[in-house]
């Protein structure tokens, strides 16, 4: 799938990629392992910001971390607000 998207390394916008990598994150004191999708400038091939793809990153690692030491969304949101 092919986006534009202003590429920060070009100075332009470009027809960017929507790739698919593995990744791990560290939250909450754990390694978090998830497939993280991600734009990458078909130009230079850096990795461009999207907002949209970054947020759905975050949600993917709070769901994988949740479903991994069994909490509901309810245990989820009580230790969150606990650890403010």
């Amino acid at each position: 799938m092919s986006v534009k998207r202003y590429c920060e390394e070009c100075r332009i916008e470009q027809t960017c990629r929507i790739v698919e990598k593995p990744a791990i994150y560290e939250f909450r004191g754990q390694k978090i392992e998830i497939s993280q999708r991600m734009v990458i400038c078909t130009e230079c091939e850096s990795k461009v910001y999207d907002d949209e793809l970054d947020s759905e990153t975050m949600v993917t690692v709070a769901r994988v971390y949740a479903e991994k030491y069994g909490l509901t969304v309810d245990k989820f949101a009580l230790l969150e607000n606990n650890s403010n």
